[in-house]
């Protein structure tokens, strides 16, 4: 039971982010996230078509 009311009360000094703090951090996460996915995707295209030619080039 102690270590439930200590919880509770560290949960009381915590700090929490308003509504609108974590709806721009989360359009944040969202758009790394996605220029971060096109970015890998590219370059992964870029990698594959270099080593699709270099196995030909070696065939």
């Amino acid at each position: 039971m102690q270590f439930l009311r200590d919880t509770r009360d560290e949960l009381k000094q915590v700090t929490w982010p308003t509504r609108k703090e974590v709806y721009d951090t989360t359009l944040v996460v969202i758009g790394i996230v996605t220029f971060f996915g096109f970015f890998l995707w590219g370059v992964d295209v870029v990698v594959a078509r270099i080593l699709d030619a270099f196995l030909k080039w070696l065939a």
